[in-house]
């Protein structure tokens, strides 16, 4: 960054129950198909509420990152 440049920083929360991370490990792995279905019951409703939040600030990126 140059002297007095700007940056737009975000901080966010997802929830962390249920904790599918452990299934990511050991011999019996699930794939990824199912830890996205996982997923998709929990975080992504979250995530993507989170994003259209953030989208009308993220189309100002090319002019403050």
């Amino acid at each position: 960054m140059s002297p007095g440049q700007q940056l737009r920083v975000f901080s966010t929360w997802l929830q962390y129950l249920p904790d599918y991370g452990s299934s990511m490990r050991g011999d019996e792995a699930v794939s990824a198909s199912a830890l996205l279905q996982a997923e998709a019951k929990t975080r992504a409703d979250e995530a993507e509420r989170l994003l259209a939040e953030l989208a009308p600030i993220l189309t100002e990126r090319q002019r403050l990152p």
